[in-house]
């Protein structure tokens, strides 16, 4: 007997959503606890999911709602979108929508360009569903695996698109009709008299993925009917792969990451040199989301050989990897601030409670008496509350020349010295915030907070807050 596209939806929530649902224990007369947020484009696929998902969702009682990005590219976009309101409110289901737009850019393409837009609204919308409904099929990832195979992927590319994954903001992503062929779906709709848009630019075969769609897939499939399928079946064997090396270099972290999350030069370099790139991928991919290119890779290797690589550091995608004390660290280089030409901050309170230090740091006054009480004060986004002069103070970023009292046993030394002793390096001094009176740091605002031994007198309280412009 063969299983039906509802019955589909229902069993790939249940086997990949355990701990946020299961079937069992949804009643219509609840009031959920959550939303699925589906990403509807109104084309063939994410019509079908929008009609199954909204007869499972009334019957059990979820809250489902639907998010539609318009690009902007076609002549026809608005009417795509008044399409998608239309077929929701026919629905009673909330819609919502957004407009981005691109610009050419000359090393990526429009579809990664449209794609990237696509996940960046959807990601910023969906922050309050616990799922995300995407309406990929066996089709798409066959052309998937095919374009990863062109670009000469490894492993992890050949996985093409997992069924679930979780986004760094806890949102599950789930593609329930991953299994299923594009012929199952147009059968359903054509079923259920459904009405969907469909975009010309699919026609386009200077689109990779449309020239594989239009053109090089159709042969594949009248010579071998089964190859999308066995294509799912190679990208399913990969991900397995994946999952295998993934788990193997989760053990070599603990031995090799520390707790600030820097890797040590000494025991990586023991590893391989197979190891050593699988590791690296590993490392930069899952703690800070960079996927990195065979000669970006290679570069960073080049790292923890410092007589192969005279430069302190190489910046990828917005970040850089930095060597320093036997350790690589990774530095956001949008908060790393310009010591040389970035002029100091008088903090001044009569002009207010808050003052910016930088487009992500505010420095907030808490209160005038240093013995109140701040513990029940709810700031979820402060990284530290800590006392300071009330009048006269400046704020520098880095401030090496400062001078600094660690200790009343020991001499002042300039802020360089101690950055040394610390193992602080150059990167991260530049995204460190020093509070200083005249040429003297009182306190410098490293994750553990360092405050000068000086008798300080006439403080406030203050808190040091995460907030960008």
């Amino acid at each position: 007997m063969k299983t039906s596209i509802i019955d589909v939806f229902k069993n790939a929530l249940a086997d990949h959503c355990q701990g946020v649902f299961t079937f069992d224990n949804i009643k219509p007369d609840e009031e959920p606890l959550f939303e699925l947020c589906l990403a509807y484009s109104g084309g063939l696929d994410s019509t079908v999911l929008l009609d199954v998902a909204n007869r499972v969702c009334k019957k059990k009682g979820i809250r489902l709602t639907a998010f539609h990005v318009n690009h902007g590219l076609s002549a026809n976009a608005m009417r795509w979108q008044s399409h998608c309101q239309h077929e929701c409110e026919q629905r009673q289901i909330p819609f919502f929508s957004c407009v981005v737009s691109l610009k050419k850019l000359a090393q990526k393409s429009l579809e990664a360009q449209a794609r990237d837009a696509r996940y960046s609204a959807l990601n910023n919308y969906a922050q309050t569903s616990k799922v995300v409904l995407l309406a990929q099929h066996e089709d798409d990832q066959a052309e998937t695996f095919l374009l990863q195979l062109k670009r000469g992927a490894g492993v992890q590319g050949l996985s093409a698109m997992p069924m679930y994954m979780t986004h760094a903001s806890g949102t599950i992503y789930l593609r329930p009709f991953l299994k299923l062929s594009r012929a199952q779906l147009l059968r359903y709709a054509k079923q259920h008299s459904l009405l969907w848009i469909e975009d010309e630019s699919n026609a386009d075969n200077r689109y990779d993925r449309n020239f594989l769609r239009n053109q090089i897939i159709p042969k594949l499939t009248h010579r071998w009917p089964g190859i999308n399928r066995t294509i799912a079946r190679s990208a399913d064997n990969c991900a397995q792969a994946q999952l295998l090396t993934t788990e193997y270099m989760q053990v070599l972290e603990k031995d090799i990451i520390d707790e600030q999350c820097a890797l040590s030069i000494a025991r990586f370099t023991l590893l391989s040199e197979h190891t050593q790139k699988s590791f690296i991928r590993h490392w930069l991919s899952s703690v800070y989301g960079l996927n990195m290119s065979s000669v970006q890779l290679n570069s960073v290797l080049s790292l923890s050989k410092p007589s192969q690589n005279t430069s302190p550091y190489i910046e990828v995608k917005g970040k850089a990897i930095e060597r320093f004390q036997g350790k690589l660290h990774v530095i956001d280089m949008a908060m790393a601030i310009e010591t040389d030409s970035s002029p100091p901050v008088d903090i001044q309170w009569h002009k207010g409670n808050e003052i910016r230090l930088s487009a992500y740091l505010v420095l907030r006054l808490l209160t005038n008496d240093p013995k109140e009480d701040t513990s029940t004060m709810l700031l979820p986004d402060a990284t530290h509350i800590f006392r300071l002069p009330k009048e006269g103070l400046i704020c520098v970023f880095g401030g090496s020349n400062l001078r600094f009292k660690s200790s009343q046993k020991r001499p002042v030394k300039k802020l360089k010295a101690m950055y040394q002793e610390w193992q602080i390096s150059p990167l991260q001094r530049r995204q460190t915030p020093v509070f200083a009176l005249t040429d003297e740091a009182i306190a410098v605002a490293l994750p553990q907070l360092k405050i000068s031994c000086s008798n300080i007198q006439n403080e406030v309280v203050v808190a040091l807050l995460k907030k960008s412009i």
